[in-house]
């Protein structure tokens, strides 16, 4: 580690790769890809970083666990990181979609590392809308997804086919995952799910014909446990309307396609949004509500894109 004159501390190339875990030839292809760059050079020419490029490392991990790739990372982090300070960051997206980590695939790996309880996913979002809100009140135009979401169906009484939130739920009629040996799953997640060693979600195969699939018994169990009108919880919620199930969530949280509601994670989270969106219309005022309604209009996708 090298402290320059200013007192700042900062980190040879070294001392990086060794706390990101990354190889210094990863880092400095990160630099050509304009990804990561030095705060300065050592008089002896030396490379050197600021702590924070610790994080950034391991922003990018996770991005390229989600599917990005680096030129797509590098036009990402550039638009957010190049906003010195939040409101300044915020102002450079029309929406933000602020979702707890799913318990298959990659996220339940990374959970392990960047997990955290649904109390404090639920403390985090009621803060980041409150603080969205505000930005909205400033005329920063900048929406929260999964509000959008619940306020469509509550205000415009649309249904935006949302298939977390959607009566049946998503699984096999809402959606299919293809997997590249050409198994057919009730969703992603149940690809997902077989990704763990788990075929309880395969429905059959591409060389089956529609009506094989549709019809088969395991689609129709499915379909039937993604019905709320099966579960004493949910049947008399005053929710019910508009919320919506997972079996497959239900299966890897609870071990059954039904799940307990009571006792569940999925209901929990869902609840207490539609509890804090409650509460937020019940405040608000004429701009405010203008405000949520805005929310709820579909838009182009040239909205979302600021230059």
């Amino acid at each position: 580690m090298s402290i320059t004159s200013e007192g700042m501390h900062l980190l040879r190339v070294g001392d990086l790769a060794r706390l990101s875990g990354k190889t210094v030839r990863a880092i400095h292809l990160y630099e050509e890809m304009g990804l990561l760059q030095p705060a300065t050079r050592s008089s002896g020419g030396f490379r050197l970083y600021e702590p924070i490029a610790v994080d950034r490392l391991r922003w990018i991990d996770l991005l390229h666990g989600l599917g990005f790739s680096l030129h797509e990372m590098r036009d990402l982090l550039k638009s957010w990181w190049g906003a010195g300070l939040g409101p300044e960051a915020m102002a450079r997206l029309r929406a933000i979609f602020l979702r707890k980590l799913d318990p298959f695939g990659f996220a339940a790996k990374s959970a392990k590392t960047l997990g955290y309880s649904m109390d404090e996913y639920l403390e985090f979002y009621v803060n980041a809308v409150d603080y969205i809100i505000e930005l909205n009140r400033q005329g920063v135009q900048v929406m929260e997804r999964h509000a959008a979401i619940m306020l469509n169906k509550i205000l415009a009484d649309e249904e935006p086919n949302y298939l977390d939130l959607r009566i049946p739920g998503g699984a096999c009629i809402g959606q299919l995952g293809y997997a590249p040996d050409g198994s057919i799953y009730s969703s992603d997640e149940g690809r997902f799910v077989a990704s763990m060693g788990d075929e309880m979600f395969k429905i059959g195969t591409v060389y089956d014909g529609y009506h094989e699939l549709m019809g088969n018994a395991a689609t129709r169990a499915l379909v039937m446990a993604g019905l709320n009108d099966g579960h004493p919880d949910c049947v008399s919620c005053v929710y019910k309307p508009w919320c919506g199930q997972q079996v497959e969530y239900n299966y890897k949280t609870q071990g059954s396609l039904h799940g307990h509601m009571r006792d569940s994670m999925w209901c929990k989270k869902h609840k207490s949004i539609f509890d804090y969106l409650m509460h937020k219309l019940e405040a608000a005022d004429e701009r405010d509500m203008e405000m949520f309604r805005l929310w709820t209009t579909n838009r182009t996708l040239d909205h979302f894109i600021i230059e």
